[in-house]
């Protein structure tokens, strides 16, 4: 804290990020839905360094509530139609090259984000339920996530 106190960061200030900081390491480790030894030790270790009390870790331990995912469904993707013009962005190890991708999104107008606005039509991401900065940032926005193959079926029709 007296770190914190010495760059002009408040207690409240630095308990919340301490806390958020945590939170972002809870969903790190649940992400495979698997909490290994390891991962257990190191949340303990970091619970204890940030001064976070000990029902921080117990509340960890257990795994998170699972979220609303904003994706299309097969019924939905059948409706949703791309326009020339919409940003498409692309997040994740895809299957396909990017290049490729992005020649596929060119070619009929689409234009290819680097990231999520408020702008963007639709996210495709390698694994359509992540939890990156991208996929969350567009469910938080309403924009559809779906996978590369729903992406296939979009540009097939467009």
């Amino acid at each position: 804290m007296q770190l914190a106190e010495d760059l002009g960061i408040n207690r409240g200030t630095c308990v919340a990020l301490h806390e958020r900081y945590f939170a972002d390491l809870v969903a790190l480790a649940w992400a495979d839905a698997v909490l290994t030894e390891g991962e257990i030790a190191d949340l303990i270790t970091v619970a204890q360094l940030l001064g976070l009390p000990a029902s921080a870790v117990a509340t960890a331990m257990h795994p998170p509530q699972l979220v609303a995912v904003v994706a299309v469904s097969d019924d939905a993707l059948a409706r949703f139609m791309l326009t020339a013009g919409d940003i498409v962005v692309l997040t994740g190890e895809m299957q396909r090259p990017r290049a490729d991708w992005h020649a596929e999104l060119t070619h009929p107008g689409f234009g290819p984000g680097a990231g999520v606005t408020k702008k963007s039509r639709l996210l495709v991401a390698a694994d359509p339920d992540s939890l990156s900065g991208k996929a969350r940032k567009a469910r938080d926005y309403g924009i559809p996530v779906v996978s590369e193959a729903g992406l296939s079926s979009l540009l097939e029709r467009a």
